[in-house]
C-alpha cells in the first residue's frame, strides 16, 4: 500500500522529481569525478616533474665491482618495462707529461702546467658519435719495436681538439711510462643532449678545460680521451659503472608506487652483491606521493563547498515538494497517517532517484571529464575508479537523507489548519536567530581569508625555492567559502526588512502587481531568501575563484621570470661582446643586458676561502631587465645597483648574499677574488638575501670595472666563465622570439627561460588541484543556481 502511494506520488509530481533527479545526478557526478580529476592532474604533474628533472634523478647508475663485465641480471628483469638502454662506462684519471709530440715531428710543451688525462670508454660508441676526421680507436696497440712501450689508440672530441690544439697523430705519454696514447680520430656526439652522456661536466668526453692556479705558478690542463673498452679493461686502472636509461614517459601516477617499490627492492638486492644503485627517482616518487595526498585533501575540501550547495538545494526542493503536496498531505492526515508514515512515502519515492543517480552519475562524470581533457589536450582516465562509484552512491544517500530530513521537518510543526485548503505551511521568521552566531562565522571566515592572502596562499612565501613555488594549508582554502556564507546569512537577516520597505513603497504607487508581490515576500520571506542565498554564494565564490586564480597565475609568471633571471638567457662567447642580429633587431624584445657569470673563489679572511656565484653586470641597464616580485626583497634592483656605483677606482665593489656562511662579513669589509694567477681586492658595499637566478652564495659587481681589472683572455681557457645575454620579451611575444632564436641556431645557447621555469612551477600538484577545484565549483554552482 505504501509503495503504491509512493509511486503514485512520484509520477504525479514528475516535474519536481525530474528537477530533483537532475540535482542528484549533478551532485553525484561532481563528487564521482574527483578521483578521475585527481588521477588526471597527478599524472600530468608527474610527467612534467620527470621531464624537468635532471638526468641523474630520473635514471639509474650502478657502481661497484661485478663478477662479470655484464650488468647484473636483476636490473634488466626488474625494470624491463621501463628500460631503454644500458651503457657500461669505464673511467680513469692519468697524469701525463706536459710534453706532447706532434704528428709533424715538433713538440708542444705545456710546462710549467701539469697535464691530466680523463680516459674513458663507452659501449657501442660508433652508434653515438659522428667521425669528423680519422677513425675510432682499435683495441690492438700500434706496432712498435719490442723495446718500446706499447702505443694505444685514442680519439678526442672536437671541442677538446679546438681548445687544446691536439690533432690526429699527436702522441701523449703518461708519467708511468708503461704505454703511450696516439690520437687517431676526432669525434662529436650525434646528440649532445642525449641522456646517455649523463650531463657530463663540460660536455665530457668531448671537451678540455684548464684549471688555473692550483698552486702559485702551476696550471693544470684536463683533456678527455676516448679509448677502446678492451684497452680500458686490461691496461688502465679505472672505475666501472653502468648507466641505466629509463623511459620516464612510461611512469604514470597509477604505476609510480609500484616503480618505487621495485627500485627499492632492487637497491637492496644489489647491495647484497656489493653494488650500489644511485638514483633520485625513488625520492622523486616519494615526494610526488606526499604531494598527491596533500593535493587530494585540498581538492576534497574545496569541492565540499559545492557538495554543501547540492544538499542545500535538495533541501529547498524538498520543501517545495511538501508545499506542492498540501492536498495530498491533507488527504493522508484525514485517513489517519502519522508524521512518520507520510515521510516514508516521500522516502520510498525518492529512493528511486538515488539509485538512478548512483548508476548514471559516474558515467556522466567520465564523459564530462573526457570532454574537458580533450579540450585541454590531456589524456582522460581509461576506466572509472571504484572510488567514483562509492562517492556517487554516498552523495545520493546523503542527498536522500537531506531530503527526508527536510520533508520530516516540513510535515511536523510547520503543518497548520488552513481555511479552505485543509493545510497550510507556517513560515519561520528569518530574524529569530541569534546574531552572535552569524557574527562568529563572519569573523572566522574573515580571519581565514586574511591568513590565506597574507602568507599561505598557493604561490606565496619566500623561505626557500620550494616555498617560492608555493605551499598552502588546505584548511585555509575554505576561508572564502566561510566568509561568503557568513555574509549571506547576515544579508538574509536584513532581507525581511528590505521586503517590508519595498512593500510599503509599492503600496504608495497605483500599480497592483508590485504591491501584491512585495506584500507576499514580506509575509513569507523564507523561500525567496533560500534561493537568494544560493545565488549570492554562487556569484561571490565564482568571482573569488576567478580573481584568485588570475592572481596565482600572474604571481607564477613573475616568479618564473625571477627564478630564471629573465625571459630568456643566452650564452655568448666571453671575449665577444655582441648582441647578435636576431636579438638587436627584434621589436618583440623590450630590454636586454649582458652579464658575466661564473663560479669564483673569494678569500674572505686570512684562513677561509668561499665559493660564490659571481654576476658582473651593468648597473645602469640591469634594472630595466630584472625586477623582484613583491614581497621577495625589502630592496629594489635600483637600490642594489646604486650601491655598486662606488667612487673608488682601485677596489671593486661587491654585493654579497646573506646566510650563515657569510654572517661574519659586514659592510666595508675587504674580500679578495682569486681568479687565474691574480688576486683582485673587493669591498663589500651591500648584503642581500635573494637575487634573480642565483642559487647558494652569490656576489654581484660592476661589469665595466670588472672587465678593466680582470684578464678575461687568461680565464677564458678555464671554461668556467661565460658571458650571458639576459633578454626581456614583450608580453605575449615569447613564443615568437623563442621560435626566431631556434631558427637562428641559438637553441643550444639558451641556458634559462621563464617559460620552462613556469612549466615547473605550474606542475605543482597543490596549485593544479586548487585551481581545478575552483573551476569545478563554478561549473557546478552556476547550473545549481539556474535550477
Amino acid at each position: 500500500m505504501i509503495w503504491k502511494l509512493a509511486l503514485q506520488y512520484f509520477f504525479r509530481h514528475w516535474r519536481l522529481n525530474l528537477v530533483l533527479l537532475i540535482i542528484m545526478i549533478l551532485g553525484s557526478a561532481f563528487l564521482a569525478g574527483i578521483p578521475m580529476v585527481a588521477v588526471t592532474i597527478a599524472g600530468e604533474s608527474l610527467s612534467q616533474s620527470l621531464e624537468s628533472a635532471p638526468v641523474h634523478v630520473r635514471n639509474l647508475i650502478i657502481e661497484g665491482k661485478s663478477r662479470t663485465d655484464e650488468p647484473p641480471e636483476d636490473v634488466e628483469q626488474s625494470v624491463s618495462s621501463l628500460l631503454k638502454e644500458i651503457m657500461a662506462v669505464r673511467e680513469g684519471l692519468v697524469a701525463a707529461f706536459p710534453l706532447i709530440h706532434k704528428a709533424d715531428g715538433t713538440e708542444f710543451d705545456l710546462f710549467p702546467a701539469t697535464l691530466v688525462l680523463d680516459l674513458r670508454s663507452y659501449d657501442l660508441l660508433q652508434q653515438r658519435v659522428r667521425m669528423l676526421d680519422g677513425r675510432l680507436p682499435d683495441s690492438d696497440p700500434v706496432p712498435v719495436d719490442a723495446e718500446m712501450s706499447p702505443i694505444f689508440e685514442a680519439a678526442i672530441g672536437v671541442e677538446a681538439a679546438r681548445r687544446s690544439g691536439l690533432a690526429i697523430g699527436d702522441l701523449i705519454s703518461p708519467v708511468s711510462g708503461s704505454y703511450h696514447l696516439i690520437i687517431v680520430g676526432i669525434v662529436e656526439p650525434l646528440d649532445p643532449n642525449a641522456e646517455i652522456w649523463w650531463e657530463d661536466s663540460q660536455m665530457l668526453p668531448f671537451s678540455a678545460w684548464r684549471r688555473v692556479s692550483i698552486s702559485p705558478d702551476i696550471d693544470e690542463w684536463n683533456i678527455s680521451l676516448l679509448l677502446h673498452p678492451g684497452v680500458m679493461a686490461s691496461r688502465i686502472r679505472h672505475n666501472q659503472f653502468w648507466r641505466v636509461i629509463l623511459d620516464h614517459r612510461e611512469i604514470t601516477a597509477s604505476n609510480a608506487p609500484a616503480v618505487r617499490e621495485t627500485l627499492t627492492r632492487l637497491q637492496s638486492r644489489l647491495s647484497e652483491e656489493g653494488l650500489v644503485l644511485n638514483t633520485g627517482l625513488i625520492d622523486l616518487i616519494v615526494e610526488f606521493e606526499s604531494a598527491l595526498a596533500q593535493s587530494r585533501v585540498s581538492l576534497l575540501l574545496l569541492t565540499f563547498q559545492s557538495l554543501i550547495a547540492v544538499f542545500y538545494l535538495v533541501g529547498i526542493i524538498g520543501s517545495f515538494l511538501v508545499e506542492q503536496s498540501r492536498q495530498t498531505l491533507a488527504t493522508l492526515l484525514g485517513r489517519g497517517f502519522n508524521r512518520g508514515q507520510i515521510t516514508g512515502i516521500f522516502a520510498r519515492a525518492s529512493i528511486l532517484l538515488v539509485i538512478l543517480s548512483a548508476v548514471v552519475a559516474p558515467w556522466v562524470a567520465h564523459w564530462s571529464l573526457g570532454f574537458w581533457n580533450r579540450r585541454l589536450g590531456v589524456p582522460a582516465p581509461d576506466t572509472i575508479p571504484a572510488e567514483s562509484w562509492w562517492l556517487a552512491l554516498s552523495t545520493g544517500l546523503f542527498s536522500w537523507i537531506t531530503l527526508i530530513f527536510s520533508v520530516y521537518r516540513a510535515t511536523g510543526d510547520g503543518l497548520l489548519t488552513g481555511q479552505g485548503q485543509g493545510l497550510r505551511l507556517e513560515h519561520r521568521r528569518l530574524d529569530g536567530r541569534q546574531l552572535i552566531w552569524d557574527s562568529f562565522i563572519l569573523v572566522l571566515g574573515g580571519l581565514a581569508y586574511w591568513q590565506l592572502m597574507q602568507g599561505s596562499a598557493v604561490t606565496r612565501g619566500a623561505g626557500s625555492e620550494r616555498t617560492l613555488e608555493g605551499i598552502s594549508d588546505p584548511v585555509l582554502l575554505l576561508g572564502p567559502t566561510i566568509l561568503l556564507l557568513a555574509v549571506g546569512l547576515i544579508l538574509i537577516r536584513l532581507l525581511p526588512f528590505a521586503w517590508r520597505l519595498f512593500s510599503w513603497a509599492s503600496k504608495q504607487t497605483r500599480g497592483l502587481f508590485w504591491a501584491l508581490g512585495f506584500s507576499r515576500l514580506a509575509r513569507q520571506p523564507a523561500g525567496a531568501s533560500k534561493v537568494i542565498l544560493l545565488i549570492s554564494l554562487t556569484a561571490g565564490l565564482s568571482f573569488f575563484a576567478s580573481v584568485f586564480t588570475t592572481s596565482i597565475e600572474n604571481w607564477q609568471q613573475t616568479m618564473a621570470r625571477y627564478l630564471a633571471g629573465a625571459d630568456i638567457r643566452l650564452i655568448q662567447p666571453l671575449l665577444e661582446s655582441t648582441d647578435g642580429d636576431v636579438v638587436s633587431g627584434s621589436p618583440d624584445i623590450s630590454a636586454r643586458t649582458q652579464v658575466i657569470h661564473t663560479r669564483a673563489t673569494f678569500l674572505v679572511n686570512e684562513y677561509q676561502r668561499m665559493e660564490f656565484e659571481l654576476f658582473a653586470l651593468d648597473p645602469a641597464i640591469f634594472p630595466s631587465v630584472v625586477s623582484y616580485p613583491s614581497g621577495i626583497s625589502p630592496f629594489s634592483i635600483e637600490q642594489i645597483m646604486g650601491a655598486l656605483q662606488s667612487e673608488s677606482s682601485s677596489i671593486l665593489p661587491v654585493v654579497i648574499s646573506s646566510n650563515t656562511s657569510t654572517r661574519d662579513l659586514d659592510l666595508g669589509d675587504r674580500i679578495t677574488l682569486e681568479m687565474g694567477k691574480e688576486a683582485y681586492p673587493f669591498e663589500v658595499v651591500g648584503i642581500i638575501v635573494h637575487f634573480p637566478a642565483a642559487k647558494g652564495n652569490f656576489a654581484i659587481t660592476d661589469q665595466s670595472r670588472f672587465v678593466q681589472h680582470v684578464d678575461l683572455e687568461s680565464i677564458d681557457l678555464t671554461g668556467r666563465v661565460r658571458r650571458e645575454l639576459w633578454i626581456n620579451v614583450v608580453p605575449g611575444k615569447h613564443e615568437k622570439v623563442f621560435a626566431a632564436l631556434v631558427e637562428a641556431g641559438l637553441a643550444d645557447s639558451m641556458v634559462g627561460t621563464s617559460r620552462a621555469q613556469l612549466e615547473v612551477i605550474q606542475s605543482d600538484l597543490i596549485f593544479r588541484e586548487v585551481t581545478t577545484a575552483f573551476e569545478l565549483n563554478a561549473s557546478v554552482l552556476i547550473p545549481l543556481s539556474v535550477v
